[in-house]
């Protein structure tokens, strides 16, 4: 049975947020388990077609999660966002396909699901269950909870879909997109959930999970630092006082640096700015530029340069992307593109999640 005190990223298995997990150290590394969701196909808006085939697409994705991986570590891996009748040339599955891949490599995927997926998904699983006996990720959103005494039944009949037992299930109670206003509403709604939870003491693991990141940076004006409230951080500290009220304290998750959705936009319209997302002990900070075709990317360096000069900086010493951030402020890197400050983001923010879990485990 994992430990509450434990971190379960969300992170889309794009090149940033894949390459940010081999920048980790060793100790930042062992508190977490990231769950990959693999993105749509994207989609050619010049044409009105899809960018690449399913092939195309996956086709790299087991070797880029194995180059990342920690040997004998084990990553949950989520293949609901691709549509339900894509298969692979083979006859596969998508995700029978990257699972498949994956153990050739020694990977350890364990597929993610919900009650909800189709037949073909739940085969595949079920498929990938019996071969690799990793146990399966079961992610509860909205839809799954709305009605609390069907919790129960739908995870049982989960089980006898996948031929599983609960006590192989890791449980993610995912809320998606929550509101930092309303903290204390998002907080009584989760405790109400968990106190009700079925087989709670019978999971290998439990987690919280929830992003109160904006969906765009719009919101905000150019050239300038703002601070956003981490939402999700305080709701599950909040949970974490409750242990007498709820069979089981859950694990933390959230989204690092991004919104829970993220809808692909055509880039012949995008209005991107440079902007650096900072992870600090609460919030985040948000460093925004103006426009970046008309601007240029050189605008990075001058963000990193706001961003070390401020209090909330960590020093250069703490993980890779302030080491990067630190570069950039001295003109000695950079600027990099809009993967590099996505991965920039995302290793600053695993750290800082990592190393606030440890504290509390060490405490």
């Amino acid at each position: 049975m994992t430990s509450h005190l434990h971190y379960v990223p969300i992170l889309k298995a794009k090149e940033a947020e894949m390459s940010s997990l081999r920048e980790l150290s060793g100790d930042v590394r062992k508190h977490l388990t990231p769950l990959f969701e693999i993105p749509p196909v994207p989609w050619d808006f010049v044409n009105d077609v899809e960018a690449k085939t399913i092939g195309e697409h996956l086709g790299q994705l087991p070797q880029k999660l194995a180059s990342e991986s920690t040997p004998g570590s084990r990553t949950f891996i989520d293949a609901g966002a691709l549509p339900d009748a894509v298969l692979m040339a083979d006859g596969r599955h998508p995700l029978s396909f990257v699972i498949d891949e994956a153990r050739r490599l020694d990977l350890q995927l364990v597929p993610v699901t919900s009650p909800t997926r189709p037949p073909a998904y739940q085969a595949a699983v079920r498929d990938a269950v019996a071969r690799d006996g990793l146990g399966v990720c079961v992610r509860l959103t909205d839809d799954d909870l709305e009605n609390s005494s069907r919790v129960e039944s739908l995870l049982g009949e989960l089980s006898s879909a996948i031929e599983v037992s609960v006590r192989e299930f890791d449980v993610v109670i995912d809320f998606g997109s929550i509101d930092e206003n309303h903290t204390n509403r998002e907080t009584s709604a989760a405790i109400s959930i968990l106190a009700d939870l079925p087989y709670a003491g019978e999971l290998r693991s439990l987690t919280f999970a929830a992003s109160s990141f904006p969906p765009n940076l719009s919101g905000f004006s150019a050239d300038s630092v703002n601070e956003i409230e981490r939402a999700e951080w305080a709701v599950w500290a909040a949970i974490q006082k409750r242990q007498g009220s709820i069979p089981r304290l859950p694990a933390f998750g959230d989204y690092a640096v991004q919104h829970p959705e993220q809808v692909e936009i055509d880039p012949r319209v995008m209005q991107m700015s440079v902007n650096l997302r900072y992870t600090i002990d609460r919030s985040w900070l948000i460093l925004k530029g103006r426009n970046l075709r008309s601007y240029g990317h050189e605008q990075f360096n001058a963000l990193c340069r706001t961003l070390v000069a401020l209090p909330q900086y960590y020093g250069r010493g703490f993980s890779w992307g302030d080491t990067y951030i630190h570069a950039c402020a001295n003109e000695l890197d950079g600027p990099g593109n809009a993967t590099t400050w996505r991965k920039v983001g995302t290793t600053h923010h695993l750290t800082v999640v990592s190393r606030q879990i440890a504290s509390l485990a060490a405490a």
